[in-house]
């Protein structure tokens, strides 16, 4: 996660500006067998308001949680589940954006399992016969890693604390 913050603050051109700090997380926010938008956004908003208040000098703290959410497909009969990046971030003054990012698909039959209780990254790790644990490297064959998709969810979060006037609503005259 570390990582994929440093790239964020790179690409954005904020690493010059700002320092990065981690702080513990409370174990039971930890899992992968997240599911559901609500339950995402309640760990990253968790874990940013843990980093920030970790840190009294911290001006921004930000939390991500990865877990399984499902839209409905075409046909409207049936939900896909997709393994999502949910990243949180808040500032001193409480101003909290949240932003999910979907990673990959998740086949039904592991949806099942997390959904079960489950953790994915147990399930990938036996399906790749120990070889990984990351979701997405292995459902992409290893051609993308969960980081990128942190890194996306991360932008999405601190864009409009970065730029609070460009998400001033305006009225459309």
């Amino acid at each position: 996660m570390v990582s994929a913050l440093r790239r964020a603050l790179t690409l954005m051109e904020l690493s010059d500006v700002a320092e990065m700090r981690t702080a513990t997380v409370p174990k039971r926010s930890t899992t992968t067998s997240v599911n559901g938008f609500a339950e995402l956004e309640m760990h990253a908003r968790e874990r940013a308001d843990n980093a920030l208040f970790a840190h009294e000098d911290a001006g921004i703290g930000i939390g991500v949680a990865l877990g399984l959410t499902s839209l409905p497909t075409r046909s409207q009969t049936a939900e896909t589940p997709f393994y999502t990046a949910y990243a949180a971030a808040v500032n001193r003054e409480k101003n909290l954006e949240v932003f999910p990012h979907f990673a990959c698909r998740v086949p039904g039959d592991v949806a099942d399992q997390v959904r079960g209780g489950m953790d994915l990254r147990t399930i990938v790790q036996r399906r790749s016969a120990g070889d990984e644990r990351d979701p997405v490297a292995w459902f992409s064959e290893g051609r993308v890693r969960s980081e990128v998709s942190i890194m996306w969810a991360m932008f999405g979060a601190l864009l409009p604390l970065f730029n609070p006037d460009r998400y001033i609503e305006r009225s459309r005259d």
